[in-house]
């Protein structure tokens, strides 16, 4: 996956969001987490915050949580 460039639209909580994502799925890729070990509240609260701080807050091309996320979901992690 390529490297993903945060936005500062969202400010520092943002990028703690994204950060924690992309933690979240490597640690699913490469084995440390398992996707079944994965409580849903470690995406689903994030993503919410991250919804409600204004969604989509990426210029084009940059990348938001959803971004993170979505590249996560297909890949399988």
């Amino acid at each position: 996956m390529a490297a993903v460039t945060r936005t500062d639209a969202g400010g520092p909580a943002y990028a703690r969001i994204c950060r924690a994502l992309e933690g979240l799925l490597a640690a699913c890729r490469t084995g440390r987490r398992s996707r079944q070990d994965v409580s849903v509240h470690e995406v689903l609260l994030p993503m919410s915050y991250a919804w409600a701080q204004g969604g989509q807050c990426a210029s084009p091309g940059r990348r938001d949580a959803l971004d993170i996320l979505m590249d996560g979901l297909r890949a399988g992690a």
